[in-house]
């Protein structure tokens, strides 16, 4: 008896773990085919804040630096009155501590520009070259000069003659007047103002009269075309006279000066300082460079003696090496341009020389995407670069839109803008090609759609385009309500995709093939991929799990019965023995 119960109580616990771990096995494989794959997609996209500085102005004219750069340029400026001053132009001398250091001239300009209104002498000169912290007492010496300027007359006699001459007709075979065109040329520095003359009568013949047709000066050369009036003799009819003399007249320039009475200009004591620290404000038509010290006083340096180059740069300004120190700029004061852009760096070409720079020390956005080329906008202008250039790389995608990463920040742009093309589908993923290569997305993320299906062959719709794609690249599964083949004509079919289900009717089933007709076309399939709405194969298919865990509890049943039977025959044959 005791070995029936035992019995009994392990085939209690083989159904129990049967029972369990089939149920486990369900819930978890449910789990799994409810579990869906989804792509995130950033929504939100950081741009560079766009800083706009404001322009500063430069003083035309530098009068009284108390401080300079060593060789830098002062410019200074001489009031001289209300009117126009006799003199001609001033010998301006520079003296520093006293001695003479530079002398240049001056003409008297009139200024609108400066107080008082009138007559002044703007001159320049460069500083020493010499040690920051030197100094000097700089004075002025003007020295006017008149200019006086005499036209006199001069007249000279030239000549010419042998292959200097020559004659339009060389000879004639008769005697007689006739009128002969000819020229000469005359050797003379100075161009003329009039000229006569005189040819010498050849021999045999007489030169009646001569006339000068015109003259043109060139290289001090006086080439002159005449007219004569010849009469020839019977015994020589030689028309080219051996000797032509000319009489000219031209003018003689007479130049000469006069000094007026030296004005003494006192000074004041300039100081050379470092260039560390300084502005550099902007760059004059005439290449000088206007520069802010640390001390707040405008300097002017010529820009070959500045030696710059741009070191660095951050947003709008440049920190810039120089032969003074280092200096910062705006940008926009040198001139700063883009050149080209390559590998998300950004060549850069301003007054002081050309430079590479990251983009993003540009303050850089990406306004839009057109056919692989990125507008960009920086502080320093907009500038077209291709997206290879700014290393672009695809991120995701969200319908028509996609989110290119990029040097310079993410920018989420139209497909259309990127070539998107879509050239081919496989389990339910879409590979497209774009201006930055090949990218893989799902079919959702591109709202794609099913327009229409032909035989095991959908088209489908997405934002990138129209493709055909198989039925099994879609993660078909067809279930019908039929139970065996006699049964599925006419019966309901749901046919489930990754881009939704679709649902028919099965109208004909021939040769192991069913077809389904829906509102999107007609679907076939084979018999055997057609699921009942159990999930089992409606013909030829393999047992499932399901199948296996009903029949092994069918089985124990069945031998709990058959013990259970066994158990009460056991117990009525002993109660008989006891009648017995």
């Amino acid at each position: 008896m005791s070995n029936n119960s035992d019995r009994k109580l392990v085939i209690s616990i083989l159904v129990v773990v049967i029972v369990f771990g089939g149920l486990a096995f369900i819930l978890s494989d449910q789990s799994n085919a409810g579990s869906k794959w989804q792509q995130t997609t950033p929504s939100n996209f950081e741009t560079a804040p766009d800083t706009d500085g404001s322009s500063i102005s430069l003083s035309p004219v530098q009068t009284g630096p108390m401080n300079a750069f060593p060789g830098q340029l002062i410019n200074e400026s001489y009031f001289l009155g209300a009117t126009i001053p006799s003199a001609s132009y001033y010998e301006v001398t520079v003296t520093l501590n006293g001695s003479s250091y530079e002398t240049v001239d001056a003409v008297p300009t009139y200024v609108s520009f400066l107080t008082p209104v009138g007559y002044y002498l703007l001159f320049s000169f460069v500083m020493p070259n010499d040690q920051p912290g030197m100094w000097w007492i700089v004075g002025y010496e003007f020295l006017p000069i008149t200019i006086m300027t005499v036209i006199t007359q001069g007249q000279t006699t030239l000549t010419t003659q042998g292959t200097q001459l020559w004659m339009q007709y060389p000879s004639e075979s008769m005697s007689g007047n006739y009128i002969i065109q000819g020229g000469g040329n005359f050797t003379f520095s100075s161009n003329v103002t009039a000229i006569q003359l005189y040819p010498a009568n050849p021999q045999g013949s007489f030169i009646v009269s001569a006339q000068v047709n015109s003259w043109n000066f060139s290289s001090n050369v006086i080439r002159v075309k005449f007219s004569l009036y010849e009469n020839i003799g019977s015994s020589n009819g030689h028309t080219t006279p051996p000797i032509a003399f000319a009489s000219v007249t031209y003018d003689v320039t007479s130049v000469s000066s006069t000094m007026g009475s030296l004005i003494s200009q006192s000074g004041y004591r300039i100081t050379l300082i470092e260039g560390n620290g300084a502005y550099l404000m902007g760059i004059t038509s005439n290449q000088i460079a206007e520069i802010t010290s640390s001390i707040n006083q405008t300097l002017s340096v010529p820009i070959s003696q500045l030696n710059a180059a741009v070191v660095a740069i951050n947003g709008d300004v440049a920190e810039i090496q120089t032969s003074f120190g280092t200096m910062t700029a705006q940008l926009r004061t040198i001139n700063a341009t883009i050149e080209s852009v390559k590998n998300g760096q950004a060549i850069i070409a301003t007054n002081v020389g050309t430079m590479q720079t990251s983009l993003s020390s540009l303050s850089t956005t990406i306004t839009s995407i057109s056919a692989g080329e990125a507008e960009i906008v920086t502080n320093i202008g907009t500038v077209t670069a291709s997206l290879n250039s700014l290393n672009a790389s695809f991120e995701g995608i969200n319908g028509t839109d996609a989110v290119i990463s990029t040097e310079i920040g993410s920018i989420k742009v139209s497909l259309n803008s990127i070539n998107a093309t879509i050239f081919s589908i496989h389990m339910g993923m879409v590979e497209m090609n774009t201006s930055i290569g090949t990218v893989e997305v799902s079919l959702k993320s591109v709202n794609a759609s099913i327009v229409s299906i032909t035989g095991d062959t959908a088209k489908i719709m997405t934002s990138a385009g129209e493709i055909n794609a198989s039925l099994s690249d879609l993660n078909t599964s067809i279930f019908g309500s039929g139970s065996g083949i006699p049964w599925l004509n006419n019966s309901y079919a749901v046919i489930e995709t990754c881009l939704g289900n679709i649902t028919g009717t099965i109208t004909n089933v021939s040769n192991n093939t069913a077809s389904i007709a829906t509102n999107l076309g007609v679907v076939t399939a084979s018999v055997n991929s057609i699921k009942s709405q159990s999930g089992n194969g409606l013909s030829g298919d393999p047992p499932s799990l399901f199948d296996i865990i009903v029949i092994l509890l069918l089985g124990a049943l069945t031998i709990i019965s058959t013990l259970a039977m066994l158990s009460s025959r056991s117990t009525l044959k002993i109660m008989g023995d006891k009648v017995k």
